[in-house]
């Protein structure tokens, strides 16, 4: 056992606070892809607060939020996600770009860019990250599933009834349809790095608020489809 998770057992032993970031995390990954997944239970089921690596851009990151920018949650979702999971910075006008490339490659291959499905969005990711990392789509999760994929290392992006969110930064009722990043849990809450405001680094929604909002696009009716969401992982 590495010298972080005795550490991490110290902790617990002595009743410190029981939070971690990437870098244990790495370790408990390793720990449960090559044993069994025992710690990582143990880990989830312990664990007070976990909050992984992403970088922090709202979708719109010039404040303004006329097109593409209106629509591009999807577009900034997945850009925050893979650089936090790659583990590279990238600043304001990479950013920019590279949400104005992937609204192009969809104008070019789907005809459109605003309000794309989870299936649509692992086809945009697979083709312009060029399988980059390991892409998974989890249907109807649960608060314990969510937690056991951050605990691996793993960002999520989740798309949202967003009007069921209530996050209070958003304008007026809030957006149809949203999309988001999970990066971590305390207690009750999961931690979000939310593109849809600039207030949105490292908002925490309540578990049962998130997972109520939890919905594929449909339009009308989004309230009916199914949770689903985008795990990314390294290969």
């Amino acid at each position: 056992m590495g010298n972080v998770l005795i550490a991490l057992l110290i902790s617990f032993t002595l009743g410190t606070p029981n939070t971690f970031g990437s870098g244990e995390l790495s370790q408990i990954a390793q720990r449960s892809k090559h044993e069994d997944y025992k710690w990582l239970n143990w880990f989830v089921e312990h664990a007070t607060e976990l909050n992984l690596d992403a970088p922090f851009f709202s979708q719109a990151p010039e404040g303004d939020w006329s097109q593409p920018w209106q629509d591009a949650c999807e577009e900034a979702s997945l850009i925050v996600a893979h650089y936090g999971m790659i583990e590279k910075e990238i600043d304001k006008a990479t950013f920019k770009r590279l949400i104005l490339e992937m609204v192009e490659w969809q104008n070019e291959h789907f005809g459109y860019y605003e309000s794309t499905t989870v299936d649509q969005v692992v086809e945009l990711y697979e083709n312009f990250f060029e399988n980059a990392l390991q892409t998974k789509v989890i249907n109807d999760p649960s608060v314990e599933g969510l937690k056991k994929e951050l605990a691996q290392g793993h960002l999520i992006v989740a798309p949202f009834a967003g009007r069921m969110l209530g996050n209070p930064n958003y304008s007026g009722e809030g957006p149809y349809y949203h999309m988001m990043v999970i990066k971590g849990f305390s207690r009750s809450h999961f931690i979000t790095n939310d593109v849809g405001t600039q207030h949105g680094e490292d908002f925490s929604y309540e578990y049962d608020v998130l997972l109520s909002a939890l919905h594929d696009y449909q339009e009308p009716g989004i309230e009916s489809t199914p949770g689903r969401v985008i795990v990314l992982s390294k290969k």
